[in-house]
């Protein structure tokens, strides 16, 4: 299936830009680029590609009670687990973030944090 990004996207050790093309054998795989925003199928409008809110959305709508928001602690975990530290500083850089080359994993997290970025990445991670 052929994809086009809507985000920078690594696949198979590639890493693609925004409207880059690629191609995805795995439909599995590439319904899930699809699902999390990150591609659409070609020949498809960003614009016009299916909306899936996510938890962000759904907190900043009001579906999700404001109790229920993420702790500090919580976002970090979540960012922890869902991305690799090369994924974080890559993104972190785009967004404007600057830090130093070796900063570790857990301090770049905090980095994110403390400047109201991880929205960007809570965004990325499926429901």
């Amino acid at each position: 299936m052929k994809l086009r990004a809507l985000q920078r996207i690594k696949h198979d050790g590639v890493r693609y830009e925004k409207n880059d093309l690629l191609h995805v054998e795995d439909t599995k795989l590439a319904q899930r680029l699809i699902n999390l925003r990150a591609a659409v199928a070609e020949g498809v409008s960003e614009s016009s590609h299916t909306h899936f809110p996510s938890m962000n959305d759904q907190i900043e709508s009001g579906n999700i009670e404001s109790d229920d928001e993420l702790t500090d602690q919580e976002v970090a975990d979540l960012l922890d687990k869902h991305f690799k530290p090369d994924v974080l500083k890559d993104d972190a850089k785009e967004l404007g973030l600057e830090f130093a080359g070796n900063i570790g994993k857990k301090k770049l997290i905090e980095l994110i944090i403390q400047n109201e970025l991880e929205n960007h990445f809570l965004d990325q991670i499926p429901e």
